[in-house]
């Protein structure tokens, strides 16, 4: 609804209505490559017997290098540092 009523991408959006006025620098729901390969914790599950198995991420689509059709689904969608991320939950 956002996305239509201001005719802007959700995180464009944000970015320039709430993350920047809250001073949040490292937040999006588009991750740079260099957020991605430098600072994203991968994702793991763990099997019955206890083991842990890594997993694709949730927001795979997002980390892609073609991102066109990636949902933007506010808080549930963003990569953060987790100052950032903390620091928009309070």
């Amino acid at each position: 609804m956002v996305e239509r009523a201001v005719g802007l991408p959700l995180n464009h959006y944000m970015t320039e209505n709430i993350f920047e006025p809250l001073g949040l620098k490292d937040i999006t729901m588009l991750p740079t490559q260099q957020m991605i390969s430098e600072r994203l914790v991968q994702m793991h599950h763990r099997n019955k017997n206890g083991s842990l198995r890594e997993s694709d991420h949730i927001m795979v689509k997002a980390l892609s290098s073609d991102t066109s059709g990636v949902m933007h689904s506010g808080g549930a969608g963003c990569f953060a540092t987790l100052s950032d991320y903390s620091g928009m939950m309070t």
